[in-house]
């Protein structure tokens, strides 16, 4: 694994709990037999991951829908610049 994919499968994992470590380290390649079983494992309707998973897509959607926290989030920002480009002009900067 490169050093940006050894935090996000901590992130998935551990922090998360959507995903199923496979293998670890840097020259590691899975098990064909395990990495099949895993995948077959994640894919059963009672895993835990499977279940947090499908709770952060919902949370996901709704985060992008009308009045959501993506669309709240970006007017706050809009107005964050707009007051920034207010104060700027009336200092004279441009």
């Amino acid at each position: 694994m490169e050093a940006d994919q050894f935090v996000n499968a901590r992130l998935l994992v551990e922090d998360l709990g959507v995903a199923v470590k496979v293998c670890e380290g840097a020259d590691t390649v899975p098990d064909p037999v395990e990495l099949g079983r895993r995948i077959a494992q994640s894919m059963s309707q009672g895993l835990a991951e499977r279940k947090r998973a499908g709770e952060m897509k919902d949370e996901a959607l709704a985060a992008v829908e009308q009045g959501g926290s993506s669309q709240i989030d970006l007017e706050r920002f809009v107005q964050d610049l707009q007051k920034l480009q207010i104060e700027e002009k009336g200092e004279g900067i441009k």
